[in-house]
């Protein structure tokens, strides 16, 4: 994400990467990395991109939020869940303009893969290893404040994740689906996605 963040407990520097290089960050479903500001205050031509491991095919929580801390509902979230971050399950999720969630009907599975999403002026496009697996149409959030999150929605609503997270990008630009498909190759001599 480019600032520093402040980890709380429940959240610690792992080894478990695929190849051994580097680290990520391991939540346990408790903590969250925490950010003054968010890394955008845009609403349309966003994209967010994240390396995400998860050991389960039945969980649930918010990978990254842009957006209040506090659960004003401004901002946008990406995270797993069911139908929302806050039914188990392993769709890839979105959430934004107040509470209005966006399922991507597209199962990650388990272990590393590369997920993001996009947001145009009409449409926020759903990402799974280099791939759309997913379209819906737009919802524009309120314009994000107050600061961002990795592994948690907000303080009122936490929604927890409880996985590894690694490369978190959020940028203010609508990437292409090649952007994104480079992305996911260029990161597959670090990241071994499996299915």
């Amino acid at each position: 994400m480019g600032n520093n963040g402040s980890l709380t407990a429940g959240v610690a520097f792992s080894t478990n990467t695929p190849n051994n290089q580097g680290c990520s960050l391991s939540f346990n479903g408790s903590g969250s990395v925490t950010f003054a500001a968010p890394p955008t205050a845009a609403t349309t031509n966003v994209t967010i991109t994240a390396w995400v491991y998860l050991s389960s095919v039945s969980l649930r929580g918010a990978f990254v939020h842009n957006g209040s801390l506090v659960g004003g509902g401004d901002g946008f979230a990406l995270g797993v869940g069911g139908t929302n971050f806050d039914t188990y399950g392993n769709h890839l999720i979105l959430l934004g303009d107040a509470v209005a969630w966006r399922d991507s009907g597209a199962n990650i599975g388990i272990g590393w893969h590369h997920v993001a999403i996009t947001k145009d002026a009409s449409t926020w496009q759903f990402y799974l290893d280099g791939s759309i697996v997913g379209a819906k149409a737009s919802l524009t959030p309120l314009v994000p404040t107050g600061g961002a999150a990795l592994g948690m929605d907000t303080a009122t609503y936490p929604r927890n994740f409880t996985g590894n997270l690694d490369d978190v990008r959020i940028y203010n630009r609508t990437l292409l689906s090649k952007d994104i498909h480079q992305m996911y190759v260029q990161g597959l001599s670090q990241h071994v996605a499996t299915r």
